[in-house]
């Protein structure tokens, strides 16, 4: 059986931990006194359309992240195809988060959003490294099946509200 390197590790485990952040942030939110979107009314919950959809992309989020950093740590292809798709998106993100504060001139809040940013794109390059693909058996089929999963989760990021 092959183990896995640091570099891997290190994709793995961030993966890993944008999942378990978002898992806080989720039941953090359901604690929360503030929650909005979540009413009780006469024992029954009622939870308007929008804040449905955001549970939806960010449990199917929490999902994939958990499941890919474990799967890549097990030297899975799945874990590549996950975690390469999942690490894409953050550094899409954030990288569109960096750039939105630094137009607002918000040079702390910047520092902040640059180490995910930065941590997010070395695992991308780590997991696109030839040794990483060739461990996992990533073949150009594998690289759009990962791009099609991409395209798919992003849509539901983004266009689903």
């Amino acid at each position: 059986m092959q183990t896995t390197n640091w570099r891997e590790k290190f994709a793995g485990i961030f993966t890993f931990l944008i999942g378990l952040t978002f898992l806080g942030l989720l039941v953090f939110d359901f604690i929360s006194s503030r929650a909005s979107s979540l009413t009780a009314a006469d024992e029954n919950i009622v939870i308007n359309r929008g804040a449905l959809f955001m549970y939806l992309r960010v449990c199917l989020g929490i999902l994939i992240s958990l499941i890919g950093g474990v799967a890549l740590l097990k030297v899975r292809r799945t874990g590549w195809v996950f975690c390469t798709a999942i690490l894409v998106l953050h550094v899409v993100i954030t990288g569109y988060l960096f750039f939105f504060l630094s137009k607002l001139g918000m040079k702390k809040e910047m520092i902040a959003v640059s180490v995910p940013f930065t941590l997010g794109l070395l695992s991308v390059i780590f997991l696109l490294l030839p040794g990483t693909r060739q461990k996992y058996r990533v073949s150009s089929t594998t690289i759009l099946l990962t791009l099609v999963f991409l395209l798919a989760i992003g849509a539901l990021f983004f266009f689903l509200q």
